[in-house]
């Protein structure tokens, strides 16, 4: 499960196109999630073992557990959160 989006990163020019989450912490007390991803060229680069171009870290706040599609999948919830955040306008599940 990954995000599919070209798009420039930093100031070096690179453009990638896969974006996968490599770690994830929720927090109950808070209702915070908190999403590292990992940047890569593409799926080739990920699947060769290679390592990320970057991280991009993101927090959501108001994260009902509850609300989840699927309570034990919390990381497909992350990638449904992603792909609402503007950064990720566009974006593909793959």
């Amino acid at each position: 499960m990954a995000l599919k989006l070209s798009k420039e990163i930093n100031v070096s020019g690179i453009t990638a196109e896969y974006w996968r989450i490599r770690n994830m912490v929720y927090h109950a007390d808070n209702k915070r999630l908190f999403c590292v991803l990992g940047v890569y060229k593409d799926s080739d680069a990920r699947t060769a073992g290679k390592q990320p171009i970057e991280e991009k870290r993101y927090f959501f706040e108001d994260v009902e557990v509850s609300a989840m599609e699927d309570n034990d999948n919390i990381v497909k919830h992350g990638y449904i959160l992603l792909k609402a955040h503007s950064d990720f306008d566009g974006a593909e599940d793959i």
